[in-house]
């Protein structure tokens, strides 16, 4: 299956967490064990911001809003490889110096 790819590029401050999945078993003693939830325990997490002009903003909240949050799409993260993403949360805001200059903001969550 063919999905659609995510072309623009973040603002460079972006920053990746990696979110882990783990099974945890915790005891009365205090002793606890843990485990990966499943063979692809480890998703990236990228908290994004896009700046550019109203067209470009809205080329790219018109795409996010297109996945409604539900359908993957392929983004190159930085400094990571390839993956499929989902977007369930977005923003638009003028940017605070004004004209045709708008900031989009939105997180994307790695998926399997």
């Amino acid at each position: 299956m063919a999905y659609p790819v995510f072309t623009w590029s973040p603002l460079l401050d972006v920053t990746g967490t990696t979110k882990f999945d783990v099974l945890v078993a915790q005891f009365g003693d205090g002793y606890s064990q843990r485990a990966p939830n499943g063979i692809n325990n480890a998703a990236d997490v990228w908290p994004v911001t896009f700046r550019n002009d109203a067209e470009t903003i809205d080329a790219i909240y018109t795409f996010l809003k297109g996945t409604r949050g539900a359908q993957r799409f392929e983004w190159t993260p930085p400094r990571r490889a390839k993956g499929l993403f989902v977007c369930d949360s977005q923003g638009i805001a003028r940017h605070p110096e004004g004209g045709n200059v708008w900031t989009l903001t939105a997180t994307f969550q790695e998926v399997f």
